[in-house]
C-alpha cells in the first residue's frame, strides 16, 4: 500500500494540473468546406502562426500552443482557420 501511495505522489508532481483544461482552439468551419485543412492560427494578442512546410495541423497547432501567452489562469485561446478561405469571406 505505502508502494501505491509513493507512485501516486510521483504521478501527481508530474502532472500537477490533472485533466483540468489549459488551451481551448476555436476552429472556423465554412459551409461548404467542412473539411478545409487549418493553415493560420491567430490568438487574442495578435499573435499569428502559419503553417511551415512539411508541417501538418497538430504540429502547427502544438507549435501556437507552446508560444502563445496564457491568462492569469493559465489558459491560452486560439483561433484556427484556413487563411484562403478566410480572405475569399472578404
Amino acid at each position: 500500500m505505502q508502494n501505491t501511495e509513493k507512485r501516486i505522489a510521483v504521478l501527481e508532481q508530474a502532472n500537477p494540473d490533472g485533466d483540468r483544461i489549459t488551451a481551448i482552439v476555436y476552429h472556423v468551419v465554412r459551409p461548404g468546406h467542412l473539411d478545409a485543412d487549418i493553415d493560420y492560427i491567430r490568438d487574442g494578442a495578435g499573435r499569428e502562426w502559419r503553417l511551415l512546410p512539411g508541417e501538418d495541423e497538430r504540429t502547427l497547432t502544438d507549435r501556437a500552443l507552446s508560444e502563445t501567452e496564457r491568462n492569469k489562469s493559465g489558459m491560452a485561446w486560439l483561433i484556427a482557420d484556413n487563411m484562403e478561405l478566410c480572405h475569399a469571406d472578404h
